[in-house]
């Protein structure tokens, strides 16, 4: 029976990442170039060790709200979870996030992100020093979810977002919308999500050409084998535009290019309050491989510890042979704290 029904999920996801291609690229969306990339940036250290963003990670927090909103379960209201994720040379990124359920109403959850970009030195022509600017974005996430059959949870999250470079200010707002479907009790999960869908409002200058946001169209399962301590994570992503070659004048490698929209991650999970997962992404390593060195570009791990009531999260992902991005995530729900 779980054979049947993981066949057919891979079927229907096969299916919907092909029509969802086929709308994207008759629409002819553009997506490299977009504004306001930071949205792109994995928030839940669980999902950077195991790849990248996810959208059916088999398990729920509240932090999942900055990737798929229908993905943050009842089961999490009242915990509260914090990411922080150093770069380098300044840069950071940091969000928080709280769900709380609303009796026969269903999930609701809050989040802000933001990413930082340090200070710089303003120069005029001449190369003269004008004193420093800084550089930062960020973005409110208020989102609703809601089980509406055993088997299918919808999300939405609205989203003002804000970005700020030296003098100059812009703003946008836009919607994520996601569907979770569960089968074998849980262990399969399927889900389809639409990120970034909506506009700048306000451009950082009225000269400015107008870019749309990195709106994204994904599609992704999970699968957990019965009595197996193991998780298998497949998302498929990007579907807005097919063709992620960096030489669009030259022909195209279908398979190499495929590989491009496929995240893949594998978590091993001995015991409820343990995980150690690693995690692939071939873009990542076919963009930011050296020449002259492959390194472990793309590639992900992590691991994650549930100590006095306190999920500790880890995570190292692999960008370029001279750097890398550590993540770290806390959470906690304040109703295990209350005495009852």
């Amino acid at each position: 029976m779980a054979r049947r029904v993981f066949r057919a999920a891979m079927s229907l996801i096969i299916a919907m990442s092909s029509q969802l291609i086929c709308l994207a690229d008759c629409a002819a969306q553009v997506r490299m170039g977009a504004e306001m990339g930071f949205l792109d940036v994995p928030q839940v250290s669980r999902l950077v060790g195991s790849g990248g963003m996810h959208i059916a990670p088999g398990v729920s927090s509240s932090s999942l709200i900055f990737h798929n909103p229908s993905s943050v379960a009842d089961s999490v209201g009242g915990e509260i979870s914090l990411s922080v994720m150093p770069v380098t040379e300044g840069i950071k990124y940091a969000s928080a996030a709280y769900a709380f359920n609303v009796g026969g109403v269903g999930t609701f959850a809050v989040g802000l992100l933001y990413a930082g970009y340090g200070d710089f030195v303003r120069r005029d022509e001449t190369g003269a020093e004008m004193g420093q600017f800084v550089a930062n974005e960020g973005a409110l996430y208020l989102s609703y979810a809601k089980t509406l059959a055993p088997w299918l949870r919808l999300g939405a999250t609205f989203k003002p977002i804000y970005s700020k470079m030296a003098d100059y200010t812009a703003f946008a707002i836009a919607m994520d919308m996601g569907a979770t479907l569960s089968f074998v009790e849980g262990r399969l999960n399927v889900a389809v999500t639409v990120n970034n869908a909506g506009g700048v409002v306000k451009k950082y200058s009225e000269d400015e050409a107008s870019r749309p946001l990195p709106i994204d169209v994904k599609a992704g399962l999970s699968y957990k084998p019965l009595h197996a301590p193991f998780r298998v994570l497949l998302t498929v992503k990007d579907l807005t535009q097919w063709d992620l070659s960096p030489k669009r004048d030259k022909s195209l490698n279908v398979g190499d290019n495929i590989l491009r929209h496929t995240l893949i991650g594998l978590e091993f999970v001995p015991v409820r309050a343990f995980y150690v997962t690693m995690g692939y992404d071939h873009r990542r390593r076919r963009e930011l491989t050296a020449s002259d060195a492959g390194g472990m570009a793309g590639f992900a791990w992590g691991a994650g510890l549930h100590v006095a009531k306190i999920d500790i999260q880890y995570a190292h992902c692999r960008y370029h042979v001279s750097g890398s991005l550590n993540s770290i995530t806390i959470a906690t729900n304040w109703r295990r704290w209350v005495k009852r």
